[in-house]
């Protein structure tokens, strides 16, 4: 409920409120006084009763001892309590054990009357009050009726205090009337109604005061805004908010361009977004296509993997035909001696024959001519049977001062000594691929450079064993 009422009515129902709570403590306060009022009477009565009683009592003793005889004891009491006053005009009465007046100290008619014919202005039956109560109170107490009061406009509350004396049984008592507590209470209340109705104009002021600093600073009411909060936390961002005159620096105001600074804070989030979204699908697309070439190279690695393990064997095979082709060298070298030496013999005579039909010596600059017995002779016929002219194991030395090959050009030609080494390494693998069966389909599965090394390796192999 407190939810929907505004802050005007809440401050309305506070000072209500409070106005409520100041009445009823007043009432209270009344009440308080009043009963505090008749308890001071009651205790007034009751000394002044005592006092007459003991009166009674001085003059009962006297009778009791013989001073004064019982009829004249008896009279001088009731005289002395006829003329008996206190608190002004507040006088005592006596009645007998019958209840019947023997004296009164305002109206001595009475003089005689049995109460118990005898009723108050608003019917109440004396008699009957006064025997309730002394019967109650064991001879003595409390009684509350309404009685004319002299000079009043008419009869007024009293409250009466009696007590039975011990040896005549006389009811002796007096009694207050009520009607000045009464104007004391009025007055009081009075009082307090004065202090509320002042009470009423502080705290009303006092609110509607709070009211308008409290909207000024808002800007609008308490739930208004709770509403837009929400609404914003929410997502909602769209609502249009009207400020209040007056408003700008108000707590509306300040919400107000909180939605407008977080409408374009999202509005940043939200392309920063895309953009990102954008990117991370590029870096996904990378990704997969490095994850491709991950394979892809995985199975080269697996594909390379196998190729050298085919390699070494191919390798060991050839190591293996380097050893039977070294054996073969080293038996064709101890037969080449012996061969060379028929064939030398052999050839000494076909050229002389030969000579000796031209008529003529041969021309030791023409390779053609030279003899057969010559060192170049020896060489050129060593080469064309296919057998070297060294001796087994021996190779010929090379002049330092003549490199071979293209090798003495490299320095001129550097480029034409690449591509010559280049062939030569050609020529060194496809020797190697025809001397090993096989190989070439493994070189297949290496890079250039790789078979190129192995190639020349192999190669070396061979020579070594020629």
């Amino acid at each position: 409920m407190a939810k929907t009422l505004s802050l005007k009515l809440r401050l309305l129902l506070q000072t209500a409120s409070a106005i409520v709570l100041v009445c009823v403590l007043g009432a209270l306060l009344t009440q308080t006084l009043r009963q505090q009022m008749l308890s001071d009477r009651r205790d007034q009565v009751r000394s002044q009763v005592e006092s007459a009683a003991s009166l009674v009592a001085l003059h009962e003793e006297e009778a009791a001892t013989g001073l004064v005889p019982e009829a004249e004891a008896r009279r001088r009491a009731l005289q002395e309590l006829a003329r008996l006053r206190f608190d002004g005009d507040e006088y005592f009465f006596v009645l007998d054990r019958d209840l019947k007046w023997l004296a009164h100290g305002m109206n001595p008619k009475l003089v005689g009357k049995d109460m118990h014919s005898v009723r108050d202005p608003v019917g109440t039956d004396m008699g009957r009050l006064f025997d309730d109560t002394l019967r109650q109170g064991g001879g003595r107490g409390f009684a509350q009726y309404v009685w004319d009061k002299p000079g009043a406009a008419g009869p007024q509350p009293k409250l009466a205090y009696f007590s039975t004396s011990a040896r005549w049984g006389w009811v002796v008592g007096t009694g207050l009337y009520l009607d000045d507590i009464s104007a004391v209470l009025w007055k009081q209340v009075w009082g307090v109604a004065a202090q509320l109705l002042l009470f009423m104009a502080v705290t009303l002021s006092l609110g509607w005061w709070v009211y308008r600093s409290v909207m000024r600073e808002l800007g609008a009411e308490p739930s208004e805004a709770a509403a837009i909060v929400r609404e914003i936390a929410a997502g909602k961002l769209d609502r249009d908010i009207r400020l209040p005159k007056n408003g700008g620096d108000s707590l509306l105001a300040h919400i107000r361009e909180m939605q407008g600074q977080l409408r374009r804070l999202v509005g940043e989030i939200i392309r920063d977004a895309e953009e990102l979204g954008r990117l991370n699908a590029d870096v996904v697309d990378g990704a997969r296509m490095v994850a491709d070439n991950s394979q892809g190279q995985s199975e080269g690695a697996a594909a390379m993997a196998a190729s050298v393990e085919q390699l070494t064997v191919s390798i060991s095979h050839i190591a293996r035909h380097a050893m039977d082709a070294r054996e073969v060298s080293q038996d064709s070298g101890q037969l080449g001696p012996v061969a060379a030496e028929h064939e030398r013999n052999g050839v000494q005579g076909q050229g002389r024959s030969a000579a000796g039909r031209a008529g003529r010596r041969p021309d030791p600059a023409d390779p053609g001519q030279r003899e057969p017995g010559g060192p170049g002779g020896q060489r050129h016929l060593a080469r064309a049977a296919g057998t070297g002219h060294r001796q087994p194991g021996h190779r010929p030395p090379r002049r330092a001062d003549r490199p071979s090959g293209f090798g003495q050009r490299g320095g001129r030609h550097p480029g034409l000594a690449q591509r010559s080494a280049h062939r030569r390494g050609d020529r060194q693998s496809a020797l190697v691929g025809g001397a090993v069966p096989g190989l070439s389909a493994v070189a297949q599965g290496l890079p250039p450079v790789c078979w190129r090394n192995c190639a020349s390796a192999a190669a070396s192999a061979l020579e070594a064993t020629e």
